[in-house]
Parts: structure tokens; sequence; C-alpha cells
């Protein structure tokens, strides 16, 4: 599918800078984009929220505030705005978040030094408005460092979202971590907060770590010969991309996470899969009716995450579907990547 503007012009490499991805009840498309890939210095770039029919072509766009442009009356970077996009279950909701912070939300005002990050939250039954969404807040919540860019969200029930986080240095390589953000619905809206440098810890979402996948364990991944981090664990790279693949009754929350090689030779394309045990770090705050009940962390038994288990995968078995459409090689294994009490198996 060739994704066209609303007059039918391809978009290209040099027109948008697409990052968010979602599926609406309708089966439209919805993406997010960053802006111009090649913007020059200062110039003025417009982060987008699209609407794509089956055919590519597209159909809206949602309104984004002026807050969130680049180079003009906006506080966003470049290459650093609108990246994680989710639709709730329900398909009712949709959470767009943006990848760094807004430079007035930062302490100086003049960077992106600060854990402050802003989400966007649309929803479509408003005064019973189906399919015509409509911006009902700003939410915001804390990364779990200042380096931490957020990739990807996704959403559990119409309350509560993962978060993707993902760091680099050139002396550590990549960090990835995974959270836990809830409480939209109670949270305040932030939209007319000029700052919040200076906000109290209630006007922020709150957000339980699940994992860190730092550690020795590589599952037999390798870096190439001209990686330039070889102190770094190899099995991490750039992931950007989060998707749930398969929840239950018991608790069973399975997800696949994806990695973007940035056209770079000493990166990898990788497809790796977590499980986690959902029930030990929030109760479903959605009955399936697209409403909004509320979510209650519940807290494992004994101290931190130690009542929960998550896993890491990497199997090539798992994701055959997957490894037909990105030509990815896999080297199976498994580790496990929070959580005190420490379980390892092998799928």
């Amino acid at each position: 599918i060739v994704l066209t503007d609303e007059n039918g012009t391809p978009y290209n490499g040099e027109t948008t800078d697409d990052e968010g991805l979602g599926v609406l009840p309708n089966g439209d498309f919805l993406l997010t984009s960053e802006g111009h890939p090649n913007a020059a210095e200062g110039e003025h770039e417009q982060p987008k929220i699209r609407i794509f029919g089956i055919d590519g072509r597209q159909k809206n766009e949602l309104p984004v505030p002026e807050l969130f442009d680049i180079n003009c009356r906006g506080q966003a970077v470049h290459n650093k705005s609108l990246e994680a996009l989710t639709v709730s279950p329900s398909g009712h909701q949709i959470v767009v978040g943006n990848e760094y912070a807004l430079k007035n939300d930062s302490p100086s005002g003049k960077d992106i030094a600060t854990t402050a990050r802003r989400a966007l939250v649309y929803r479509d039954d408003v005064k019973g408005a189906k399919g015509q969404w409509k911006l009902v807040k700003q939410v915001a919540f804390k990364a779990a460092d200042v380096n931490m860019g957020i990739t990807e969200f996704a959403a559990i029930g119409e309350d509560g979202f993962l978060v993707l986080e993902r760091s680099w240095d050139q002396t550590h390589g990549y960090g990835i971590k995974l959270a836990y953000a809830h409480g939209i619905a109670a949270a305040p809206d932030v939209s007319d907060v000029a700052s919040l440098s200076k906000s109290a810890d209630s006007s922020f979402l709150p957000v339980t770590e699940l994992a860190d996948f730092g550690g020795k364990l590589t599952l037999g991944a390798q870096f190439k010969p001209n990686a330039q981090y070889m102190d770094a664990n190899p099995l991490l790279d750039n992931f950007e991309d989060l998707v749930i693949t398969h929840t239950d009754d018991n608790g069973r929350l399975d997800l696949s996470l994806l990695t973007d090689n940035n056209f770079d030779t000493t990166e990898t394309t990788r497809i790796v899969n977590v499980q986690i045990d959902r029930s030990a770090f929030v109760a479903d705050p959605s009955n399936g009716d697209g409403q909004q009940h509320g979510a209650t962390i519940q807290r494992p038994s004994g101290a931190g995450l130690g009542g929960s288990t998550v896993r890491l995968a990497h199997t090539g078995a798992a994701v055959t579907v997957v490894f037909m459409l990105a030509a990815v090689t896999l080297t199976s294994g498994l580790v496990l990547i929070a959580g005190r009490r420490l379980r390892i198996s092998r799928e």
C-alpha cells in the first residue's frame, strides 16, 4: 500500500517522517509523522497525525496543538516529536506521545533536559460523535531519565498503556526499558500548563517500571564487525515498535518489540518477544464497553516487582509470519528481564 496525500501524490522520505502506526475500527490507518526527515536547521515543521484509507489515500488529520510545532511558536525539537501511538482495545481512544520533552517543560526552557513528557488523548465517543475524533486532553508522565526517548505505546484497556523507552550513548550503546502508565481518565488536563518544570507529582500519570533490558545475557546475539560500542549488550538495539500480540484471562500478556536500524550498517533489525504477568501490576480498567472505569495498581507480594514474572524471549518459531515480512535473523533463547525472583525457561 502506497501512502498518498488527499490528491493521490505519494508521500516519501523527503516529505514525511512516519513513526507510530495504528488501525482504527473501520480499517483506516493512523500514522504519526515527526515532520520532514531532512529539514534544514531552523525550518518550520508541523508534526502530523494522519488518517489513511485502506487504499492508502489520506482522508483526514487529527488536530495537533501549535505547542508541538518545531521552530515556530511550538516547543518540540526536530526528530524528537510525535512518535508513540496506540488505539485502545475499544477503538474509542487514541493516545499519541512525544518522543522527548518540549523545550518549555525543562527548567531552563531552552533544552529537553527533563523527564517530563506529554501525550495527546483523542476520543470519538464524545457526545455521540462516533468516528469524529476530538482532542479531549493532554496528559503528562515522566520518563525513566532525561535521556530516554518514548518510542511506542501499547494500550491496556481504556485507562493505561505500556511505554517503550530507549536511550543511546557511544560508551554504553542502547538502554531499553518497559513501563506502565495509567490513570488517563482521572489525570489533569495539562493543555494550558505553560511549563511542567514546576508541576506537582499529582499532575503526572503514575508510572510503574516493569523491565530494564540491560544485563549480560545476550541470547546468542553478536555485534556486527563495525559496531562502535562493543562493551554493550549486542542484543539491545534501537527498539522503536511495540505491539501486544496475545492476552488471556490469566493475566498473560505477550508483546513483540521491533528495532529500527536507521539505515545504519552497524545496527541489526531484531524482533524480541516478551511475556508479562499483567495481573501483577494492573487491574483491567475497562469492561469492554469503551468507557473509562479507572485503573488500580495491584502490588505484587514482596518488595518491588518480586511477585511478577517478566520474560524476554528471542525465538524464531514465535515470529514466523513477521520473519517473512521483515527478513530478520533470530537466535533461540530466553532471559528474564525484571523482577527480583527470577525464573528462567526456554521456548
